[in-house]
């Protein structure tokens, strides 16, 4: 997910090693409704 917000490409092009697309975006979807993603974000800017 960082990768794909890194670098601004769409979904269908994150490189095959982190799985299908669809899993991933469905993943990143349902983190950023439940606030995961969120949360995560907070934490890393935390260590730094």
């Amino acid at each position: 997910m960082a990768w794909r917000l890194r670098t601004g490409s769409p979904w269908r092009d994150i490189p095959e090693r982190y799985g299908p697309w669809q899993t991933c975006y469905e993943r990143f979807k349902r983190w950023d409704e439940d606030g995961t993603w969120a949360r995560l974000l907070e934490q890393i800017q935390v260590k730094l």
